[in-house]
């Protein structure tokens, strides 16, 4: 546990040596013979021909704006679409480089934060993860920039548990995360809290001038 954890650090310090210009990414990897990824890891772009639908935003019948966000990125030559969305409480707003531990993403107000990540035509039908926002840059209830970070795990497959962590930038300067160890099946639940404090560690390594929802 401790060399996942020194090895994310490096790497995760090691992507902010450089300034990069606006971006919007994303990067994906999981399990190596998982379901949802099939061992896959990858970096999208729309400098590669990627749309990216939204962000949209989903508003429950309360006071705040934005409690519930969504980001699709399409590819209309082979038809593939990968989504990420997340969600807080009802009442409660996104905050800058808080770690937010959540249930499966459905869409509906919940109890607890969400999170669900998918795409070509797969999804997990259990799964629990953990996200955090680098930055959020809002205009009313419009998405300027955004840079997220998240780790899921499906807990019910056969031979184990699978997991998947992402990176995802939107209009956003802050560097794609790339260089993340694969954790091992039966160490996955550990990694999400190695992965919580890592990614502290990484708004001390780049602060941004990013505000809150809310």
């Amino acid at each position: 546990m401790k060399t996942l954890f020194v090895g994310l650090l490096i790497a995760v310090s090691a992507a902010f040596v450089s300034a990069q210009v606006p971006q919007t990414a994303l990067y994906y990897e999981g399990s190596p013979n998982g379901w949802l990824l099939q061992g896959k890891s990858e970096t999208i772009s729309t400098n590669d021909g990627w749309v990216v639908w939204g962000p949209s935003n989903y508003t429950w019948p309360t006071t705040n704006p934005v409690n519930n966000l969504g980001f699709t990125f399409w590819d209309a030559v082979s038809s593939t679409a990968w989504s990420l969305k997340v969600s807080v409480p009802d009442g409660q707003s996104f905050g800058v480089g808080e770690i937010y531990d959540g249930v499966k993403w459905t869409g509906a107000n919940q109890e607890a934060p969400g999170i669900s990540f998918f795409g070509d035509g797969r999804s997990e039908y259990q799964s629990y993860g953990s996200f955090i926002f680098l930055e959020l840059e809002m205009n009313g209830a419009l998405v300027e920039s955004a840079a997220v970070d998240f780790y899921q795990i499906a807990p019910n497959h056969l031979g184990g548990p699978q997991w998947a962590v992402g990176s995802l930038r939107y209009n956003s300067e802050i560097p794609l995360a790339t260089s993340i160890p694969e954790p091992s099946t039966c160490g996955a639940f550990a990694g999400i809290s190695i992965f919580g404090f890592v990614l502290c560690a990484r708004r001390k390594v780049r602060p941004t001038n990013s505000v809150s929802v809310g």
